[in-house]
């Protein structure tokens, strides 16, 4: 009985120490730095994007745009801030792929034309995804993300460009929460929850 309880004490103890290995808290700095930069991204690119979409001259466009941004602040309110952050870098590599190559200039003028608060947006989301504090090394924040993030942006651009061009938007509109019952889709939709999650 002895030697069973003292397996047991080991068992525990292996995964006390598994656990604490798995897990990581953020320095009180980086949080302070993460808190800076959050405000600064919010403030001074979020918002201000969000009311330039609001008075935007494309409907369809706008409409999409503005949802997003207020998915985003409504995602950063209850405590989803690292999720809410790679929507909005993804949100932004589409809008600068927009500008770099499908307005109709060279590569070279296209990416002189994303002016300073997109750069400004994307810089700062990033960096305040990267410094977001995390309790566990699987929620950790990672470059890789961001990478997953941004091609996500630019291919979801694509889709509601062309989506946008061939038909009405009502159409999109109507159609927007069909998805969830195309079995295909249900699975891309359970993947981006983990991706958001982890």
């Amino acid at each position: 009985m002895r030697l069973l309880g003292l397996t047991s004490s080991l068992n525990m103890t292996d995964s006390t120490a598994s656990d604490a290995k798995d897990t990581c808290d953020s320095s009180v700095l980086m949080k302070l730095l993460h808190t800076v930069i959050l405000f600064y991204f919010l403030v001074f690119c979020h918002f201000p994007l969000t009311r330039m979409h609001c008075q935007g001259y494309n409907v369809g466009w706008s409409t999409i745009m503005v949802s997003s941004e207020m998915a985003v602040i409504a995602m950063h309110i209850v405590g989803l801030r690292k999720a809410a952050l790679l929507i909005s870098i993804g949100e932004m590599s589409g809008g600068h792929f927009q500008h770099m190559f499908t307005n109709g200039m060279p590569f070279w003028e296209g990416f002189l034309s994303t002016n300073g608060l997109m750069n400004k947006y994307l810089l700062s989301a990033i960096l305040s995804y990267l410094t977001a504090p995390a309790t566990t090394l699987v929620r950790k924040p990672s470059l890789k993300k961001v990478l997953y993030a941004m091609i996500g942006g630019v291919v979801l651009t694509v889709v509601l460009m062309i989506a946008l061009g061939t038909v009405p938007f009502d159409v999109i509109l109507v159609a927007s929460p069909l998805y969830m019952f195309v079995p295909l889709c249900a699975t891309i939709r359970k993947k981006l929850l983990n991706f958001f999650a982890e």
